[in-house]
């Protein structure tokens, strides 16, 4: 999918653009470029894989896309099965819609990254890193997010690198590695 956008509300509940479901994810090898989204703030999220069972089949690839005012996860490969990668993509004042927005998130992975991205805004967590093993977040910016980069809840990360990223100005914590 390249060279996508969809601007206003989205009141139907679910992600715009939503590769898998709760029982099966056919997710493979798809590549969104140049992509973008802006006021889906009644929504699930932007850009997104998600909650595959089994898990997807990886080597999903989100690159240079933009999502701007989205609810819960706007750029995600979540909870899928390995391989995947967001990279050189913008979040702009993600929408706080409830305990948690994770303007990027690459949960239960393995062998995945989230590379050169930009996070401004409300993120809570900007970068969610939950339970990735064998994977990579670094060269990334968050500015004024509530929190920065979550490696801890349910169980944190195994042999994984998180380096070279910038944050600023957040509420809670820059980086949470262990939940206490």
């Amino acid at each position: 999918i390249r060279d996508f956008a969809f601007d206003g509300n989205n009141q139907g509940g679910q992600t715009r653009m939503f590769f898998g479901g709760a029982k099966y994810s056919t997710a493979r090898s798809i590549a969104i470029l140049n992509c973008g989204g802006r006021g889906n703030s009644n929504s699930s999220g932007g850009l997104a894989w998600w909650n595959g069972n089994p898990p997807a089949l990886g080597y999903n690839r989100i690159i240079n896309c933009y999502a701007e005012n989205t609810a819960h996860v706007s750029l995600s490969c979540q909870k899928i099965s390995h391989h995947n990668m967001i990279r050189g993509c913008v979040v702009k004042d993600p929408n706080q819609s409830g305990s948690f927005t994770h303007p990027m998130s690459i949960e239960s992975n393995r062998h995945s990254m989230m590379t050169n991205n930009i996070v401004i805004g409300r993120g809570n967590p900007a970068l969610n890193a939950n339970l990735v093993e064998h994977s990579v977040v670094s060269n990334n910016t968050i500015e004024g997010a509530v929190k920065g980069i979550n490696c801890a809840n349910g169980g944190g990360i195994k042999m994984s690198l998180i380096t070279n990223n910038t944050i600023s100005d957040t509420e809670g914590f820059g980086i949470l590695v262990q939940d206490t």
